[in-house]
């Protein structure tokens, strides 16, 4: 590689790697967000005495989950793209942003399936349940 190129080279990860951050910036965002909803409404909940407000707690909770499970696929998509420019493979055309030849390769449903969201939603979802058991057991 030339000087001129080794320097697009690296100014090309360096643009990937930006992405790669915004995307997992905005997942650790949307689960801080989910964390405060979630505590809210079961607090209304608690407050009302209805599992009904316990349970819609789970609206948002879905919604997050799917938005965030986009977000692991897309920072996955890059991850791919940047493996490619480091690797530097000959169809990877400089400062591409383009990371759609991956998108067969990785699936949206295999992302938001992924062991870290399943855990943490999972988590979230079987502590509104409890809540929810245990307030319309109260009620």
């Amino acid at each position: 590689m030339t000087g001129s190129s080794e320097a697009l080279h690296i100014k090309h990860l360096e643009f990937l790697q930006g992405v790669i951050d915004r995307m997992s910036t905005m997942s650790f965002l949307l689960k801080g967000w989910l964390v405060t909803m979630t505590t809210a409404l079961l607090a209304v909940s608690a407050e009302r005495g209805s599992w009904l407000v316990g349970v819609s707690a789970l609206l948002p909770l879905i919604a997050f989950w799917g938005v965030d499970g986009f977000l692991l696929r897309q920072e996955r998509l890059y991850r791919r793209l940047y493996d490619a420019v480091r690797r530097a493979e000959d169809d990877v055309e400089p400062l591409s942003m383009n990371a759609t030849r991956y998108r067969s390769r990785i699936l949206w449903p295999a992302a938001v399936g992924s062991s870290t969201l399943v855990a943490f939603y999972g988590g979230v979802a079987l502590v509104d349940l409890v809540f929810v058991v245990l307030a319309a057991f109260a009620a």
